[in-house]
């Protein structure tokens, strides 16, 4: 799958360790269940980091859930 870029997105506390983080991506394809994604991150300074999460939310909503 091709690389997306978004810079909205919101961050739900679901408990004291566990968090959903919800992308709004542009012309997002759709996904199957069980896919993942890979988030790549890069600060101010240069500084990147990626981390993978599984997609929580169903195929047909409007947003990305992880």
């Amino acid at each position: 799958m091709a690389a997306a870029t978004t810079r909205s997105g919101t961050v739900i506390t679901e408990n004291v360790r566990t968090r959903t983080i919800v992308l709004r991506v542009p012309d997002w394809p759709g996904h199957r269940p069980g896919q993942h994604v890979d988030v790549r991150l890069t600060a101010e300074d240069g500084y990147q980091a990626q981390r993978s999460y599984s997609i929580a939310s169903p195929p047909e909503g409007p947003a990305i859930g992880a």
